[in-house]
């Protein structure tokens, strides 16, 4: 028995194994503990907030620690091999002396400071408020519970999760806004701290494992049982970009750049990624059917089904105008080069001319179908429109900014005409040419001078694959399903050549032409197969100079193993890199037809107990392109993976996974920024890493 330092409480134990806590001012019980040992001596701290009991059990020679207020038990120390007869608490309230029948007296620190009632089913996940005087807990019984460490009670409780708790974290400001917690119901949940406010739900594919804030508190970092490590954005609560690990992630942390994140997963891995999408911006609650870019790059325009187009700030993000007014879903848009209007092209069959800067409607003009394409050229002098009745037309738009509409603005010009219904159009520099693409299968070039197709390239067998200009600009190259290379004549669309690049010769088949390039000097072109080789043609004559054969076991094991989707010269000449459906990056020297050296992606593995598969994609490579300086060579495949490549010694600088597959990238010429073209009909603008 022993009374407390401020003689308000009485403890006893006895060989009920009990340890009752007393009032002595009306002798009644304030707390009855069961004890798991026959106890031999207890002794209260200092302050009064513990009380120490010895075993007299020789199977069970331990000390137990217990707070008074709750009879929860805090701490269970060990240490003695025999009976504990004398226990003690020094000044420090943290510190027991204790002495045992095994003939040793042994120091003992308590570092439980306060024993928090459980959630029913166990407590799962904890963490620290900045200061030090709070703590989240989450729980099997689907809550998030917010305490005050002084006292041990609940603050505040936030409930809306289905199962049980997996992780929690606070935001990361001094005095923390904001909660978020990962449930078993694959939800990772946002919450304010002050009112327990639900202000963001994050759905996942699979159960979330772990969760943390950015230091700007802006994005979480979420890792999930899928083996993905997530990056959201919590303005607009959407999936930013993700990584992928060989098991689930079970950790996961913001870097304080706010770009860099760090995943731990039960692959055994510990993984540094970078973010590398730059801006997310939550345009439409409806599909997005066309975008357009001012003539500097700084603002976007949105066209979309919800019969708005929107005006977007590319340094924020910002909404900074809506064009209304459409009579259904908006399918094209286009800014003239000035700034001064912005056209638009709707399902209801319309054209409507805006005014840029207030976004008040100038004119409309009724088409006889839908615009699907639209292009302004570079003097802001006409407008041509693809148009799903097969027409493009041309219209007259010469307007000054913030002037009135002159006469004639808006009146066609010319209608030109293709066999099927006709889907993007683009303007060439000389202002004077135009390009349309139909589903007639052509690509068509106009002069305003008639109204009769400039240049119609005809000639393929089957589907076009892939063009590319001489040096010079005066000679194209196409290549296509038929397994030929043309060469046409830019200034009047005749056919130069047709080079009979993998038809069927003998026993050796047909095969698709997938990819066409220049030599620097343009006296060659080369093409990329499905047969999985290459062939280099003297662009004169059509004869092939050389061939860069496919993979052969046992007389070149170094080739490609599948279809060669994309060629690319080297600005010397000298060599050309190669890419395809087997995931590999080779470089070859253009003098012998052998590969000098093949890009590797060490995080390329094979199966457990398999080599490794030496490729730079795990899946298709889609597309390969050089920077304007040459200096690094980016490429992009099928999976969403966009890689960057030290093209002086082959080393990979940069790996990112976006969350579409990608056909094709191309860098811009100041090499500041890369644009993709996505699988799923979308692009991602992205800053050069």
């Amino acid at each position: 028995v022993a009374f407390s330092g401020d003689s308000k409480k009485v403890a006893s134990c006895g060989g009920d194994k009990k340890l009752i806590i007393w009032n002595p001012a009306d002798g009644k019980a304030m707390a009855t503990i069961a004890l798991p040992f026959v106890p031999s001596q207890l002794s209260f701290s200092p302050d009064g907030k513990r009380v120490a009991v010895g075993s007299a059990d020789k199977s069970n020679p331990v000390i137990g620690v217990f707070d008074p207020a709750t009879g929860a038990e805090l701490q269970t120390i060990p240490g003695h091999a025999d009976a504990v007869t004398t226990v003690a608490f020094l000044a420090d309230n943290r510190t027991v002396v204790s002495a045992s029948l095994d003939q040793n007296a042994r120091v003992s620190f308590v570092n439980v400071l306060k024993s928090l009632p459980n959630h029913s089913g166990g407590t799962t996940c904890v963490a620290f408020h900045p200061n030090g005087t709070q703590a989240i807990t989450g729980g099997a019984d689907r809550t998030v519970r917010l305490w005050d460490l002084n006292n041990g009670k609940v603050i505040r409780s936030f409930t809306g999760p289905g199962q049980a708790i997996n992780a929690v974290a606070f935001s990361r400001e001094g005095n923390p806004s904001r909660l978020a917690a990962a449930s078993g119901d694959r939800t990772v949940r946002v919450w304010t701290v002050n009112d327990a406010k639900e202000v963001a739900s994050l759905e996942h594919p699979d159960v979330p494992l772990a969760v943390a804030f950015s230091a700007d508190n802006n994005k979480v970092v979420t890792g999930a049982k899928d083996g993905r490590c997530r990056i959201w954005d919590l303005g607009s609560r959407r999936e930013l970009q993700f990584f992928t690990h060989g098991g689930p992630v079970r950790g996961v942390a913001f870097h304080n750049n706010n770009t860099t994140v760090v995943a731990g997963s039960a692959d055994k891995t510990v993984a540094v990624h970078t973010l590398a999408l730059a801006r997310l911006i939550p345009a439409h609650n409806a599909p997005i059917h066309d975008l357009a870019l001012t003539a500097n790059g700084s603002h976007l325009y949105t066209a979309a089904a919800d019969r708005t187009v929107k005006m977007f700030n590319l340094s924020n993000g910002n909404q900074e105008r809506v064009f209304q007014g459409h009579g259904g879903a908006v399918l094209s848009v286009a800014a003239s080069p000035n700034n001064a209007i912005v056209v638009t092209g709707c399902e209801d069959k319309k054209l409507r001319f805006f005014n840029r800067s207030n976004g008040q409607l100038l004119k409309e003009v009724t088409l006889p179908a839908a615009a699907h394409g639209l292009s302004i050229s570079p003097n802001n002098a006409t407008l041509a429109v693809a148009c799903a009745d097969g027409k493009v037309r041309t219209y007259k738009v010469a307007i000054n900014p913030g002037q009135a509409p002159p006469p004639g603005f808006a009146t066609l010009v010319q209608v030109h005409d293709h066999a099927g219904p006709v889907n993007a159009v683009v303007f060439h520099k000389d202002n004077a040419t135009f390009y349309s693409a139909s589903a007639d299968k052509t690509v068509r070039a106009w002069k305003f001078a008639s109204d009769s197709p400039l240049r119609t390239l005809t000639g393929h067998g089957n589907m076009v694959d892939c063009v590319s200009f001489s040096p010079d600009g005066k000679l194209l190259a196409s290549c296509g399903h038929d397994g030929t290379i043309r060469i046409w004549n830019v200034a009047d669309g005749k056919q130069v050549r047709s080079i009979n690049a993998f038809t069927a010769m003998g026993k050796v088949p047909l095969s698709p032409v997938y990819c066409v390039a220049w030599s620097p000097d343009g006296k060659q072109v080369i093409g990329g197969s499905l047969a999985k080789n290459l062939k280099l043609f003297d662009a004169s004559n059509g004869q092939m100079v050389r061939e860069f054969r496919g993979y052969d076991a046992k007389n070149f094991p170094k080739g490609h193993k599948d279809g060669v989707f994309t060629v690319a010269f080297t600005s010397d000449g000298k060599q050309v890199v190669t890419a395809g459906s087997d995931g590999q990056i080779k470089v070859w020297d253009v003098a012998t037809a052998t590969v000098v050296r093949q890009l590797i992606d060490p995080a390329v593995t094979g199966s457990p107990g398999q080599p490794a598969p030496q490729r730079a994609h795990r899946d298709w490579i889609n597309h390969v392109q050089f920077t304007p300086d040459g200096q690094r060579l980016v490429s992009v495949g099928n999976g969403g993976w966009l890689k960057m490549w030290s093209f002086a010694d082959g080393k990979l600088l940069f790996r990112t996974q976006l969350p579409r597959g990608l056909y094709a990238v191309a860098v811009s010429p100041d090499a500041k920024l890369l644009i993709t073209a996505n699988q799923d009909a979308t692009g991602f603008v992205l800053k050069t890493p």
